[in-house]
């Protein structure tokens, strides 16, 4: 099935949300981390493990990693990391569906089975008008007609207006 491009826009949008997500909070837990080992050997207050979970949780998992090995920080805490690992399993399986996701639509981007859209220039709309299949295209019909050639579509098949 071919995406419209709008919806490759939407899609696209989000991923690059998605990343963008993970940078920032990456580097807030990257620093909360550095700060709370700063403070931990000032003898000073340091930063909750509360707080530190709750950046790992929001997406900084990846930062605090990198963190945590660069400072050899919180690494031997067992309690600390039996959290922080379920906090990263969960972020990887995040990962793994938006991963997925991207290579799932692009192989249906350029596999066999695309739906064939049509441009109409009086509407910004785009009308799906068939299927192609392997080269060989299927037509979608009402009442015998062709949409392409039809003035009137069903609900079903109408887009939103952008």
């Amino acid at each position: 099935m071919t995406l419209s491009p709008a919806a490759w826009g939407a899609f696209d949008t989000a991923v690059r949300v998605f990343v963008a997500w993970q940078v920032v909070w990456g580097l807030a837990a990257f620093v909360s981390v550095w700060r709370d080992k700063v403070l931990a050997s000032g003898g000073r207050r340091r930063i909750s493990e509360r707080t530190l979970h709750h950046t790992e949780a929001w997406g900084g998992w990846l930062g605090s990693l990198v963190a945590q090995q660069v400072f050899q920080h919180k690494t031997h805490k067992t309690s600390y990391q039996r959290t922080f690992q379920v906090i990263a399993v969960l972020w990887l399986m995040a990962w793994a569906a938006v991963v997925g996701l991207t290579a799932r639509a692009r192989s249906v981007e350029g596999g066999d089975l695309q739906l064939i859209w049509s441009e109409q220039s009086e509407s910004p709309r785009s009308t799906p008008v068939g299927v192609e299949y392997k080269g060989v295209l299927l037509t979608l019909q009402q009442n015998g007609i062709p949409l392409s050639e039809s003035t009137h579509q069903p609900d079903y098949l109408k887009m939103p207006a952008i």
